[in-house]
């Protein structure tokens, strides 16, 4: 296992900018006080504990800096630790940290973390640290397209099939990214007295795995394109008017007031109904009694068109 690596503890200072223009202009003096100011600092420790961080596992980030002696009227040298982004366990520090402190992280995969200290007109970096994940006793599983796509589309049909408003003209289709989908939904609306129009309708929708080893789902946009077929050169605006009703209706109202909801809850229950089976399976291989069985969770996942491949992990 690849222990977490302390380097650059020598640091660099940078400026955020100069006086003059091209190469031949000269730093401000107020500048140049400041990175004198930062070059005082030293990095005493950067750790991390534990060393061995397993999927799901938390560790104790640990700094001690030596902060400079010198002080400049009206500069503040502040202490940064960067690469934290979500990875704080209940309340850490944000912005500003102390010279001597720690934090709880849960980092989701190799993250690099620094330590720096800025003034207003400088910033330099004292050091970084990786911290590796181990993910030695993991599995790799695969869930077919077709687990996804089916309860979708099937979802996706019922919404309309008891409406007298908005009737299918074909099965929706699913198009499948990167952890993500694009629901397409062919329509036709009733537009009273005039001629029916066509109302395409675009959802995407994108699912992340959880800390908890769950997977959510999200409504990202939800678009409808009305089309009011061969006689919209002739239509009266009162027609146009109603076909712009129907549309909105149809955006506001029946998308994201009912489709989406629901669309978000069906996805989300039937994914984590299928991971929970595979989950089920990792723990029903046979152990002797004296062996306890670890409880494995989704870690992460990447959808594809071609399917889903899950990282199941033990959860301690």
């Amino acid at each position: 296992m690849t222990k977490p690596i302390l380097t650059g503890v020598g640091g660099s200072t940078s400026v955020t900018g100069t006086s003059g223009p091209g190469l031949g202009g000269k730093l401000d003096p107020d500048k140049v006080r400041q990175i004198q100011l930062l070059a005082e600092a030293s990095l005493v420790s950067f750790t991390a504990t534990p060393a061995n961080l397993k999927p799901f596992g938390t560790a104790k980030l640990a700094w001690h800096i030596a902060m400079p002696t010198t002080v400049l009227p009206g500069v503040t040298v502040e202490v940064v630790i960067e690469g934290l982004g979500g990875d704080l366990v209940g309340n850490g520090p944000g912005g500003m940290v102390l010279p001597q402190d720690s934090v709880v992280v849960a980092p989701f995969g190799d993250t690099v973390y620094g330590v720096a200290l800025r003034t207003p007109m400088a910033y330099r970096e004292l050091g970084t640290l990786s911290l590796p994940v181990d993910f030695a006793t993991c599995n790799s599983l695969e869930l077919p397209i077709d687990l996804f796509t089916n309860p979708i589309i099937t979802t996706a049909k019922a919404q309309f099939q008891s409406n007298s408003l908005l009737k299918l003209r074909q099965d929706p289709t699913v198009d499948v990214g990167i952890n993500s989908f694009v629901l397409s939904i062919a329509l036709e609306a009733e537009v009273p007295d005039w001629r029916n129009a066509n109302v395409d309708v675009t959802m995407a929708f994108s699912i992340v795995s959880q800390r908890n080893g769950l997977i959510s789902a999200s409504l990202n946009t939800a678009n409808a394109t009305v089309s009011p077929g061969p006689l919209s050169t002739i239509l009266s605006a009162g027609c146009a008017a109603a076909v712009a009703g129907a549309c909105e209706s149809v955006i506001n109202g029946f998308l994201w007031a009912s489709v989406g909801p629901t669309m978000v809850t069906m996805l989300a229950d039937a994914l984590n109904a299928a991971v929970a089976v595979r989950r089920d399976e990792l723990g029903s291989n046979p152990v002797t009694t004296t062996t306890k069985v670890p409880k494995f969770d989704l870690y992460d996942f990447t959808l594809t068109n071609n399917g889903m491949t899950m990282r199941m992990c033990p959860h301690s």
